[in-house]
């Protein structure tokens, strides 16, 4: 099993306000995408923030990882993330979390804001993303001073089942953004990569990825079994 991913900065933006990690766990891996909110001073501080988090966590957790609730680990997450950057203006650090984890045959998604996330097993692909009405992210959508739980979005699969999955920040716009498209995005991702190696995928998803519309700060990241 592999994970990795690639960024681009948007042409509005002088720094890169996305940021992913992906870490090779004993028994798994960890992917993490997060978006800095644009009107943010500090947020590309405050999404390495949130990657740097949830990877430590998830080596920390170990075993636990097989029974501690997605609520929990995003909880554990938000308090380093927090002790992370107790030097700053954590208003001024907002930022989204998408995130896989695999261990020991366990697996478990997490969406805090915005970008989507797709899942393709045996059983079917699940998606991830961000159902308002507008595009306009809502603050307590995000890690800040403080946010609701109840907007977390997770999923949980059975790892033995999982073939691959996707996960893209909102500059990354795909059709509509219905269930229907990301769910074609993911299948058609997913069947198109599986069987390359590595230093295929990202280069060309690279002579792609800079060609797709919108000026904002682009960041995909994936995983194959």
């Amino acid at each position: 099993m592999f994970a990795d991913g690639i960024t681009l900065k948007g042409s509005y933006h002088k720094i890169n306000q996305d940021n992913f990690k992906c870490l090779k766990l004993d028994k798994g891996v960890i992917a993490v995408l997060s978006d800095g909110l644009g009107s943010k001073r500090f947020s590309h501080i405050g999404s390495e923030a949130v990657c740097l988090s949830a990877a430590e966590i998830a080596k920390s957790l170990r075993n636990d990882l097989t029974v501690i609730s997605p609520i929990d680990f995003v909880y554990k997450t938000y308090c380093l993330w927090k002790n992370k950057l107790s030097a700053y203006d954590l208003q001024e650090c907002c930022a989204t979390m998408l995130a896989v984890i695999i261990y020991s045959g366990r697996g478990f998604a997490l969406r805090l804001g915005d970008g989507f996330l797709g899942i393709s097993g045996t059983d079917g692909i699940s998606v991830l993303y961000d159902k308002k009405a507008d595009s306009f992210i809502n603050e307590t959508d995000c890690f800040g001073n403080n946010f609701n739980m109840e907007n977390m979005e997770s999923k949980e699969f059975c790892a033995d089942n999982f073939n691959g999955a996707v996960m893209c920040s909102d500059g990354i716009n795909i059709g509509t953004m219905s269930a229907e498209d990301l769910i074609c995005f993911t299948r058609e991702f997913i069947s198109g990569y599986k069987n390359q190696k590595r230093s295929y995928i990202s280069a060309d998803i690279s002579s792609w990825l800079q060609d797709w519309d919108g000026c904002d700060d682009k960041t995909l990241v994936y995983l194959f079994s």
